[in-house]
């Protein structure tokens, strides 16, 4: 697990330092403090910047443009990813880097360098990681060209065990195949558990692929007494929403999960529920959790659920980020409790 991550010239990042890091990290703060690029820097260092890696988090952001279409229609358009929002100031000369580094449990250094390298003929991005692995991309103008074979589904595929969950959800196809990798055993019945915080009458999960040329997977539930079949969707968004909360909590197991504004979809009566299903599954999975919040209902479920569990303490903690400061501000699950109680804000002064 991560104790620490300090970045530099990330996205807009002068320099961030977060240090305390615990199983389960909440982050906190006003729009624009940079919670989201924090959870894509931790992304980018757990996988060593790999290029996948750096293409899916600029497709989630809607940084890259179609370049061109293929010879026939069957064949994919190009892509231009924009390189410069990588960087801070979104500028691109030779002087242009970003740092990533970070510690885990043992003192192991972790770290991604990436810089712009410039020679008479042509402009190349370069990455390094703390084991001298690199990578280059060349560029035209400020753009990454991205050439090879792909599909808008591509972009969900996750890469276990470090897994990134967006706003956006997954789509059907990622989530029939994540289904399929766990249907029939104990993760199973893990899943199930995580959509009956919302409806406790849901007995199974079940995916079928429907008919025609593009066999578009869907999702429904057995319901207790009911003898037909009933469509996750009908159930509404924070169904589909812990559905794949979990599906991807299992595909991070002994990594890390990401998890961008957790309370997406979901009812502030259903998050003390939440909480403890992440809580006690980051234990049994053996990964760690980071998961950015705007809620306050969200952080009042995690102190009621603290008065419950005296265990959270060395487990749990919460790291506001404030615009343009150079370290995040830890509290622990102890100060949280006073603040709650106080009615004091820990997400950012107003």
């Amino acid at each position: 697990m991560l104790q620490s991550i300090t970045i530099r010239g990330y996205r807009c990042f002068t320099e961030l330092k977060a240090e305390g890091l615990t199983r389960v990290n909440l982050l906190v703060g006003k729009n624009n403090a940079g919670k989201t690029s924090l959870l894509e820097a931790l992304e980018l260092l757990l996988l060593r910047a790999q290029p996948d890696c750096i293409i899916r988090s600029s497709w989630r952001r809607e940084e890259m443009s179609s370049h061109g279409v293929g010879p026939s229609r069957s064949e994919p358009e190009d892509l231009l990813l924009d390189a410069r929002q990588l960087f801070h100031g979104r500028h691109l000369d030779t002087t242009t880097s970003f740092l990533i580094e970070g510690t885990d449990e043992h003192d192991t250094p972790l770290k991604i360098d990436v810089w712009i390298v410039s020679d008479p003929d042509d402009w190349t991005l370069a990455t390094s990681d703390e084991r001298g692995n690199t990578e280059e991309w060349e560029l035209q103008k400020t753009s990454i060209e991205i050439r090879k074979p792909w599909r808008y589904a591509d972009f969900d595929r996750m890469i276990s065990p470090f897994i990134f969950a967006s706003m956006a959800g997954i789509d059907s196809h990622e989530r029939a195949r994540l289904w399929n990798l766990i249907v029939g055993n104990e993760s199973e019945d893990f899943v199930t558990s995580a959509i009956q915080i919302l409806e406790p009458e849901i007995e199974r999960v079940i995916f079928t692929v429907g008919d025609g040329y593009n066999q578009t997977p869907a999702a429904f539930v057995r319901m207790k007494g009911m003898a037909e079949r009933v469509p996750l969707g009908s159930l509404g968004h924070g169904a589909s929403r812990l559905l794949d909360l979990a599906l991807l909590m299992v595909q991070a197991r002994g990594g890390a999960f990401l998890v961008d504004e957790i309370e997406i979809g979901l009812h502030h009566s259903t998050m003390e529920s939440v909480w403890r299903l992440i809580i006690e599954n980051a234990r049994r999975l053996d990964l760690q959790v980071f998961a950015t919040t705007h809620s306050q209902d969200c952080l009042r479920a995690l102190a009621n659920l603290y008065r419950d569990d005296r265990s959270m303490s060395d487990t749990v903690s919460l790291h506001r980020l404030d615009v343009g400061a150079s370290r995040t501000e830890r509290f622990s699950m102890d100060d949280l409790e006073i603040a709650d109680e106080a009615h004091l804000e820990l997400r950012g002064n107003p």
